[in-house]
């Protein structure tokens, strides 16, 4: 959606700006896109950044891991393929 588009810009611009590290928390119901979101936030970041960290606190649906658990991944590699490949 066009809304993803200016909210990574908006994420693109504050990390131009500020000198501290740009934190992003994604929350919501459930089957809203919150993964899907994510996942285009971090591959728009990566344009920008050699790598982006990715602290999956999702115990149902990981990306990085099976389900049930937590995760802290350093991604340098845009994220293509399905969750836990």
């Amino acid at each position: 959606p066009p809304q993803w588009r200016q909210i990574s810009s908006a994420f693109h611009q504050q990390g131009k700006v500020s000198p501290t590290p740009l934190v992003v928390l994604v929350c919501g119901p459930r089957k809203v896109g919150k993964s899907t979101f994510s996942r285009f936030v971090v591959n728009s970041l990566l344009n920008d950044c050699s790598e982006v960290a990715h602290l999956d606190l999702d115990c149902g649906q990981t990306e990085f891991l099976p389900p049930g658990m937590l995760s802290l991944k350093k991604v340098s590699k845009a994220l293509l393929g399905p969750p836990f490949s």
